[in-house]
């Protein structure tokens, strides 16, 4: 029997719906875009607003009565570290802190303070305002009233998995981001002892195979959906991207791009960065691990780029890309750090701002979106080249997401790299990735190497210009060294504003990409 499945995913600026076939085929697709509310540090989003777009996008899809009848198993993906607090009956009491948003700065440091935090022996002995925990302290301390109601720290996955389902329940992976220790382990029991987080609070944790659970009976009769569909955990979007991309052998690495970039690397070695500025996660096959990090914005720049520089333009993309191709490579001496919200993955730095850097005036717009890009390009080789450092080999590169449909990009990255960047047939690879990790639950593929193996699929692919590449190395030291002087210079802004805040705007920004 044919056992489709029905992705939600959640992205940090749209919700998709999409039905994929067993063999990994997209059948239908449909989105709607979600706003963002966003200010100095801060990011927002209004759970409601997601699942009306749900609620949309399924109606879309799933009108088609013949492919919902053939749906089995319903998943959901979004982005993790997100705090969606909801009350006792899963209504959220505020709108959900985003997984950019850094008002927790101070929370963070607090907790990489705690002995129990200390215990757990994590690399570097980071804490970051991404994180769950930090969320949940500044939530607590800043609307006590509204924490006060609240039953459930969840994550998008969470509330969504609710909305259908009338359960609290979460997975492995997007429990980690409250430093849960992963399949068979446990939350922080001493460490949310000491920070006074009550560990009901938590969503239980399900086990990977086996669980799935029912959906709700006024859904499955709405949309003509069978009777034995059940809905499934996956994971959270970057790892799910990861698995739709296929990338499972030694010296493989993915590159996803939606507004956050994710860069992981396959090796088989067990490495520990000790300044803990990646992260190592179990993967296909014995004894293979995934080595990387995500950044703060990666078409989320992008997007910025267009609504800021092209706002009026009809096809502003096309102007984008014929502009970036008239500016030479190094786009004119100009160089850009995209770190609009701070910055993750390596740098870790939630004071870090973007920076046109050797702005002249004989440069133009079009130098300006090369450098653009070339920032988008070089926060990912910043990644890589560490990675490199720590032993793991680069040779291969698969690109997917939003901003793998932009040529230049791609093909920047690729200079960059020094290796090929091979585009995946289907770009929605979040989506399809969810699909196969919910079918290796049900126990549709013995492993999830079998899954990708069997269901991805390749398109075209480009190869690096040597000369270029070299160019782009020299160029890169440039781009740390400038990070690296103005680090601390980040640091003094964000303490003039925390005491003069009357230069910020006190309305929230209302965007409809992130």
């Amino acid at each position: 029997m044919t056992s489709r499945t029905c992705v939600l995913n959640l992205g940090l600026k749209s919700m998709r719906c999409a039905v994929f076939e067993d063999d990994g085929r997209l059948l239908a697709i449909a989105h709607r875009p979600i706003e963002t509310l966003m200010g100095e540090g801060r990011v927002e989003q209004d759970p409601a607003d997601w699942w009306r777009a749900a609620l949309e996008v399924m109606d879309e899809v799933l009108a088609d009565r013949g492919l919902a009848a053939s749906v089995r198993r319903i998943t959901v993906t979004g982005s993790a570290g997100c705090l969606v607090a909801l009350d006792a009956a899963g209504t959220p009491v505020r709108p959900a802190i985003m997984i950019s948003d850094v008002r927790a700065r101070e929370q963070a440091e607090r907790i990489a303070r705690e002995a129990a935090f200390v215990a757990l022996g994590a690399p570097g002995g980071r804490v970051t305002p991404d994180l769950m925990l930090p969320k949940v302290l500044w939530f607590r301390e800043a609307e006590p009233e509204l924490d006060a109601g609240t039953r459930w720290y969840a994550a998008p996955n969470d509330f969504l998995v609710h909305r259908l389902t009338g359960e609290v329940v979460t997975d492995p992976d997007n429990a980690t981001k409250f430093l849960h220790d992963g399949p068979g382990g446990d939350y922080p029991r001493a460490l949310l002892h000491a920070l006074e987080v009550p560990l009901e609070r938590l969503p239980p944790v399900s086990p990977r195979r086996g669980s799935t659970l029912d959906l709700r009976t006024d859904l499955r009769e709405r949309y003509g959906l069978p009777g034995d569909v059940r809905v499934v955990l996956s994971s959270y979007d970057a790892i799910c991207a990861v698995y739709g991309s296929g990338v499972a052998g030694l010296g493989d690495a993915c590159d996803v791009s939606g507004t956050v970039t994710s860069f992981r690397a396959v090796t088989d070695r067990r490495l520990r960065d000790s300044e803990g500025r990646l992260f190592l996660l179990p993967h296909v096959g014995d004894g293979r691990y995934l080595a990387g990090g995500s950044n703060n914005l990666g078409g989320g720049v992008v997007e910025w780029a267009k609504q800021t520089l092209y706002p009026d333009d009809p096809n502003p993309y096309d102007t984008m890309i014929a502009e970036c191709l008239d500016a030479p490579p190094g786009a004119a001496g100009l160089m850009f750090l995209p770190y609009l919200l701070g910055e993750r993955a390596p740098v870790w730095d939630p004071n870090a701002r973007g920076v046109f850097f050797g702005l002249g005036r004989n440069h133009g717009r079009s130098d300006m979106i090369r450098a653009i890009f070339e920032g988008v390009g070089y926060s990912v080789l910043d990644i890589a080249q560490r990675l490199r450092d720590m032993g793991v080999d680069i040779r291969r590169v698969v690109a997917s997401g939003g901003l793998a449909r932009l040529e230049p990009v791609v093909a920047i990255k690729a200079d960059m790299l020094g290796v090929p960047v091979t585009l995946t047939e289907e770009l929605e690879t979040t989506a399809l990735g969810a699909a196969l990790v919910a079918g290796l639950n049900c126990g549709d593929w013995e492993s999830i190497d079998s899954a990708t193996t069997a269901c991805i699929r390749y398109s075209r692919t480009h190869e690096p210009a040597p000369e270029r590449t070299a160019m782009y190395l020299d160029f890169f030291g440039l781009y740390r060294e400038v990070y690296g002087r103005l680090r601390e210079t980040f640091a003094i802004r964000q303490d003039l504003i925390s005491r003069h805040s009357q230069v910020l705007r006190t309305e929230l920004a209302r965007s409809e990409n992130l």
